[in-house]
């Protein structure tokens, strides 16, 4: 059965939709795999920490490059069993996924995603504050906030507005959002799949990923909200 989609250009389109694809065996077998990267991941960080006897206090994060360098070892098994299994479940190629260049188009869609992201997760958070008296995100401001090593800070903008954005949206919008929109409509598909921190501000992802048909755009939407906050915390806690 050819999967039917809410948007034309996108992957999950009747005209680029595999029969086969996303199909729920290989959906969860590579969930599967994701979640033993993330173990193998955890194993990494830990040789790490032994090996260069750095003890981070996880109750008051410090921006330094320990911290950085446990985030990067997250990613390095996660990166090769995405690029490997997506396709693979997916049964089409990565860029008929949408991991392309982008047109003129896509990238103001990625730019307005990111702006739209940035309102609807900022407006979210102050809600939960008003009600539940929680900021989560109070200990990342703080951490990155009393840095002050330019190449450090530097680096960390890499891993958060480029290499987590890449990553992230290859697993959410290019294998979980997929592998859900194989059986549920759309507009279940896409809140199901921003489960995760940020909630809000995944609908948005998965709205440009669906709108664009390119990843890549949903990636610079995620990399603008990443930007803008670092920027912000960087500019006016720096300076306060």
């Amino acid at each position: 059965m050819v999967k039917r989609s809410t948007f034309a250009p996108s992957p999950l389109s009747p005209t680029a939709w595999p029969a086969d694809g996303f199909i729920w065996w290989r959906s969860l077998l590579s969930v599967i795999l994701l979640a033993l990267g993330l173990l193998v991941a955890g194993g990494l960080q830990l040789v790490w920490l032994l090996v260069s006897g750095a003890r981070p206090d996880l109750h008051h994060l410090r921006l330094d490059w320990t911290l950085v360098a446990l985030q990067v070892l997250t990613y390095v098994p996660i990166v090769p069993i995405l690029l490997i299994a997506l396709p693979w479940t997916a049964h089409t190629s990565l860029r008929a996924l949408g991991l392309r260049a982008l047109s003129p188009g896509g990238v103001l869609a990625g730019l307005g995603g990111g702006l739209t992201m940035f309102v609807l997760v900022l407006t979210l958070g102050e809600l939960q504050s008003t009600v539940l008296h929680v900021r989560p995100e109070q200990s990342v401001v703080g951490a990155l906030a009393g840095a002050r090593d330019p190449l450090l800070i530097g680096v960390f903008a890499l891993v958060a507005c480029v290499l987590a954005p890449f990553v992230e949206e290859l697993a959410f919008r290019g294998l979980v959002l997929n592998a859900l929109r194989r059986y549920l409509p759309f507009a279940v598909a896409a809140p199901l799949s921003g489960l995760i921190p940020l909630w809000g501000g995944g609908i948005v992802l998965a709205y440009v990923y669906a709108r664009t048909g390119a990843l890549t755009a949903s990636m610079l939407s995620h990399a603008t909200f990443n930007s803008i906050n670092v920027l912000l915390i960087v500019v006016f806690h720096q300076t306060s």
